[in-house]
Order: structure tokens, then sequence, then C-alpha cells
């Protein structure tokens, strides 16, 4: 099975920031999300050194608060073809993530916790087809796609 998957370069709005790209939802291009979004990258002491792109995606419609914004970091060149897919994730998971938590999660579960384990969920789908080149994994408070030889991380999505 193939995914389909659109480049996120041609998909969202994307700005330089220092030398990292960040890439924004096209229906969200305001100064208060791009400050957001430059703010998250220095908060989390980003430099073009290790980190190459943020997918700062909130959603087209409904957008999750800049609190609670699930965010992508591309750690490498470029984003693999097959991993394009679970960019689009993110900012479905922003869009929708707190209807499907209120209406899935498990009793004591936190939202991020949910929104992990399903980020989780979508990962393993996308590189299942591609596990001969491909690995991913969740740590507490995180997700991330590797390549699979040389475990150089691809995709570190976190909040």
């Amino acid at each position: 099975m193939g995914w389909k998957g659109e480049n996120p370069d041609t998909v969202y709005h994307h700005f330089d920031d220092s030398g990292i790209t960040v890439y924004l939802d096209k229906a969200d291009c305001s100064g208060e999300t791009e400050n957001s979004a430059k703010f998250f990258c220095q908060h989390q002491n980003y430099s073009s050194v290790q980190v190459k792109g943020v997918y700062y995606l909130r959603g087209h419609t409904k957008q999750v608060l800049h609190s609670r914004i699930l965010v992508g970091v591309l750690e490498t060149e470029t984003l693999p073809p097959e991993l394009f897919e679970i960019i689009h994730c993110l900012t479905f998971w922003n869009q929708e993530g707190a209807d499907c938590y209120m209406i899935n999660a498990e009793k004591h579960e936190t939202y991020s916790d949910f929104i992990l384990k399903c980020i989780a969920a979508d990962c393993r789908v996308f590189v299942e087809p591609c596990a001969d080149r491909f690995v991913t994994g969740k740590g507490g408070n995180h997700v991330w796609v590797s390549h699979k030889d040389s475990g150089k991380r691809i995709l570190f999505i976190h909040f």
C-alpha cells in the first residue's frame, strides 16, 4: 500500500528563522503564530545545527491553543517522501485532538499522553511499509522516527 502524502514544502506556508525552516498551516499565518513558533524554537534552544525544520501546524479550521500544540521537528536536511503523511497527521491532531480526547481517552489519561499515543500509532502505520529503512518509537514525552541502519533521527515530535 502506498501513501500519497503531499510534500509539506508545497502544502504549508514556511519561513526561515535563523536557518530553521518553520512551517505553518496556510490558514494560520498570523504574526501571533509566527512569533509563537519562533518563541517555541528559542525556548527549546533549537539551532540550525541540530534542527532543519519545525512543523508548527495548529490546524486549518479549529486551531489548538499555542500552549497545547504538538510540534514536529525535522533533524535531517530533507524529509523522506515516505514520511510526508506523518506531517499531515500533526495538523489533524492539533485540529481534532481535543474532540478525539473527549470521546476516546482512558479515564486518567492526560491530553498530551493521549495525543502522543495517537501520533505514535500513526507513525507506526506509515513506517511499517518501509520498515527496512525506518524505525519509530515513543519515549516518555515524545515520538521519533529514525533511519534504521544509521540510527540517525529524522523526526522528533513533542509538545
